[in-house]
């Protein structure tokens, strides 16, 4: 090993190898090249309304213009995630988690390589926690509420301007009694409310995630358990299955209003940072989400990070008189990892950074039943 670029290559091949990060409602949300950007703001255009009819028009007659009204413009702000863990030479002399006492490496490089990547995977896997909170948080409600559940300092909540009726609570009355109770029909509430995102979104839905307790009522309804057991007309059915969408568990079929819809469960928790202490549910177990095809999008915004003067990409653009060390820049990376130094501790700061946002550019193709009380 004689160069830098041989451990970078090492270290970037053993984070890969070692950095699993189950997405469950996260699957749903695609991130790509065009996803990741330097810029500090997200901004995009949203159709209004995928409900509406061409005119007929007589052949040589002017087109009909698709202005501005027919489209919405949101933006919104990705909060940044910063995460790190002292590096001292000293500490990784010693043996670390899970090691044997006399391990022996080929070299003392390899042996900080590969104690920083599980470092670096560590703090990773904790901004992906938050990132898999902020799906489930938009199929849940419609927003993120950053400031509202105090998991954030001094990030505003986000509203993506969801319609409020995609988020209902079953009254307890009439038709729409709560899945606890003995005369409950969670079917017959399942095709109300995929019917309403189908109309709206115009997508049928495919995918519904069951809470926790939801599901164990669900399944255990005397109406579903009839539906299931019909022997003459199959709608679908229970069939439990590992391994399903990564982090989520496929539990069957049922073919409700006018599509083949999945069920996943997903039975997940975490420790809240409001207190690093309370342990937390990513998803309302009284709750049952509903997703149709749509615009999910995984967004990551610009980091602002500090560069040394000898960066290529910036050193024509600076004085050459040498007294300019450092300067600022922000740049576009889903996972940026840098590194500073405390002279007081004798030691450097390993720091992980992400500017992320979860965005569902079509705002109506997904809701939430609260199914308990």
């Amino acid at each position: 090993m004689n160069t830098n670029t041989d451990l970078n290559t090492i270290f970037t091949k053993f984070v890969e190898k070692i950095f699993v990060a189950p997405k469950g409602p996260l699957n749903f949300f695609k991130a790509g090249e065009d996803t990741i950007t330097d810029a500090l703001i997200i901004e995009y255009d949203a159709q209004k309304s995928r409900k509406v009819v061409a005119k007929a028009k007589k052949r040589g007659s002017k087109a009909t213009l698709n202005g501005t009204g027919a489209f919405t413009n949101y933006s919104h702000q990705p909060p940044v995630y910063k995460e790190e863990k002292i590096y001292t030479i000293q500490e990784k002399d010693l043996r670390g988690a899970g090691e044997k006492f006399y391990e022996n490496d080929p070299s003392r490089q390899m042996k900080l390589i590969k104690q920083t990547a599980k470092d670096i995977k560590a703090l990773s896997e904790k901004i992906n926690k938050s990132l898999i909170w902020q799906a489930c948080q938009v199929f849940s409600t419609g927003k993120i509420a950053f400031s509202t559940a105090g998991y954030s300092e001094n990030v505003s909540d986000i509203d993506f301007s969801c319609p409020a009726a995609h988020f209902a609570t079953l009254s307890n009355a009439g038709t729409e009694l709560y899945w606890n109770n003995a005369s409950a029909d969670p079917l017959l509430n399942m095709e109300s409310h995929c019917r309403l995102i189908r109309l709206a979104g115009g997508s049928p839905v495919k995918n519904v995630i069951f809470g926790r307790t939801a599901w164990h009522n669900f399944k255990a309804n005397t109406k579903v358990l009839a539906e299931l057991e019909n022997l003459r007309v199959n709608y679908g059915s229970i069939d439990p299955q590992v391994p399903g969408m990564d982090g989520l568990g496929f539990k069957g079929t049922y073919f409700i209003d006018q599509a083949q819809v999945n069920f996943w469960t997903y039975d997940e928790t975490f420790i809240s940072p409001n207190d690093n202490t309370t342990e937390t549910e990513f998803i309302d177990p009284t709750h049952v989400l509903f997703i149709a095809d749509g615009e999910y999008e995984l967004w990551f915004a610009g980091i602002d990070v500090i560069k040394d003067i000898s960066d290529l990409a910036l050193s024509a653009f600076l004085p050459g008189n040498g007294n300019v060390s450092f300067v600022g820049d922000r740049v576009a990376s889903s996972l940026y990892v840098d590194a500073r130094v405390d002279k007081d501790l004798d030691a450097v700061l390993i720091r992980v950074q992400q500017a992320p946002l979860c965005i569902p550019k079509t705002n109506d193709t997904f809701g939430r039943l609260k199914v308990l009380a």
